[in-house]
């Protein structure tokens, strides 16, 4: 500590008296020790005209006081860093309805939105559906079971194409002894260049109700586009 700038050391941490001159009319005691100088009694003779208490100490003056007591540096809190948060983007499939020659009947697009970079797999139901969502009248789809899933990037585009035709309808009914015993739709999709389908006797054979047995001689031929009936005798 000094006193009126004159540097002094304490010689115990209990010496109580000190014999002060005054200096232009005033004492000024100061700590610059670093830790912590407790100055608990003044007495003066005469008038005292004015008294400045120790000014309050710096959050840096007070930790080093602190830290000559013993104690320690307190750690300072580390703050979480936050996850990174991926950026979302859409993946679009393109669906194209086509015929056998490659000719776009309609389209549709899915859009799905995800993290950006990661994949997305469109189902197979999902691409039929959309398809199916937009044929053509008088259109169906070709071979739904080779339709397969589509993986598709978020933030980027797939396409697929999807087969579909005109369909030629046979609406069969089955009698017996003059009697409907039972009726049947036949169906075929266009997937040549041919402009008709020619149902076989097997294939209404095969669509007869049980307990119907039918002459293997049957067969019909309908246009793509187009319903033909028939009436067919069984036993």
């Amino acid at each position: 500590y000094s006193i009126n700038n004159v540097p002094s050391t304490l010689g115990t941490s209990t010496d109580m008296f000190y014999k002060l001159n005054a200096v232009n009319g005033g004492v000024t005691i100061t700590n610059v020790s670093g830790g912590i100088l407790s100055v608990t009694d003044l007495k003066w003779f005469g008038d005292l005209t004015s008294f400045t208490a120790i000014e309050a100490p710096t959050p840096l003056t007070l930790r080093r006081a602190l830290v000559s007591l013993g104690y320690e540096d307190e750690e300072e809190p580390v703050e979480p860093e936050e996850p990174e948060v991926p950026a979302e983007a859409d993946a679009n499939l393109n669906i194209s309805v086509v015929d056998y020659s490659g000719k776009e009947l309609a389209s549709s697009i899915l859009t799905v939105t995800g993290s950006e970079g990661e994949e997305h797999a469109f189902t197979a139901a999902e691409v039929i559906e959309a398809a199916k969502s937009v044929l053509p009248k008088g259109y169906a789809l070709a071979d739904e079971s080779s339709v397969a899933n589509q993986t598709v990037i978020y933030g980027e585009d797939g396409s697929v194409n999807v087969l579909a035709g005109k369909v030629a309808t046979l609406q069969v009914t089955y009698k017996k002894k003059n009697k409907v015993a039972g009726t049947a739709t036949l169906t075929h999709v266009q997937t040549t260049s041919s402009s008709k389908y020619t149902f076989t006797a097997q294939e209404i054979k095969d669509a007869a109700p049980s307990g119907c047995r039918v002459n293997s001689s049957n067969r019909k031929s309908v246009k793509y586009g187009s319903t033909a009936k028939i009436n067919v005798s069984c036993k």
